[in-house]
Formats: structure tokens, C-alpha cells, sequence
């Protein structure tokens, strides 16, 4: 017999679950992590991040500094910009991405 899980598994789109933990403030480590726990299957998720991408849906960067903007983190000081990093990073972002949080110079 399959569990609860495997069977909410089966039916959940991929898609929608993506797009809710993206909505949730998730970086894509994290949002795969999630679907993987959930025993979503994820084989095409990669090909769907860049799907979402290019339709302009998702975008990480910008995720990056809202979730950023919402702690509000003192990045003024090498200390808070350590915390915020790590922050960020625990959140599932990739490194660049939170660079390009915490130096909005261009």
C-alpha cells in the first residue's frame, strides 16, 4: 500500500508547487529540496526553472533582495552582511544571487 505522500505525489503538479514555494520566499536549493521531501517528482525541474525564468514568473534575483529587504539586515557593517549572507544562503539562493543582493551598486 502507498502512503498519504506517494499518493498527494501523483497529483501535485509540478508547476504550481514551484510557484508557491517561490511565492514563500525560497531560493530554487531549497524549493528542489522541498519537492524532493514531498516525493514530488523532479526530473524536469531544471528545464522548468528556465521555462519560468524566461516567462519572466520567477525571478531569483529579485526574490533575493525582497526577502533581504524584509529582514532588513544592517549590510553596512562586514558583520551584517555575514549574518545576511547566511541568511539568504539557508534560504536556498545561490551565492550569486546574494551578491548581487548585498552590492545593489549597478
Amino acid at each position: 500500500l502507498r502512503s498519504k505522500l506517494e499518493v498527494k505525489a501523483e497529483k501535485a503538479d509540478l508547476s504550481k508547487e514551484t510557484m508557491t514555494l517561490y511565492r514563500k520566499g525560497k531560493g530554487k536549493r531549497v524549493i528542489l529540496n522541498e519537492l524532493r521531501r514531498k516525493l514530488i517528482d523532479v526530473e524536469d525541474f531544471d528545464n522548468l526553472i528556465d521555462q519560468l525564468e524566461e516567462a519572466g514568473d520567477i525571478d531569483f534575483y529579485q526574490s533575493c533582495l525582497d526577502v533581504l529587504h524584509k529582514k532588513r539586515f544592517d549590510i553596512s557593517s562586514s558583520m551584517g552582511k555575514s549574518k545576511a549572507y547566511a541568511y539568504l544562503s539557508g534560504k536556498g539562493f545561490d551565492s550569486d544571487q546574494i551578491k548581487e543582493a548585498l552590492n545593489p551598486a549597478d
